[in-house]
């Protein structure tokens, strides 16, 4: 199954180095990686949280 992760750059919980663990679970994986993000995007800037999440599904659709 395709599967997108959102990766926050600046996130002191879920740090850069965790992102190989999870890659080795989703073999077909889109990986975006935002600068500045930290934990909470969606809280912090919303829109540009959306903006993110609507063209990764719209890639994950393109892909089927």
């Amino acid at each position: 199954t395709p599967c997108a992760l959102l990766w926050r750059a600046e996130d002191r919980v879920l740090k850069r180095a965790h992102l190989p663990d999870y890659e080795m679970l989703f073999p077909r994986r889109t990986v975006k990686i935002i600068p500045g993000w930290g934990h909470f995007p969606m809280i912090e800037t919303p829109e540009a949280y959306m903006r993110e999440v609507a063209a990764l599904c719209e890639a994950l659709v393109a892909r089927q």
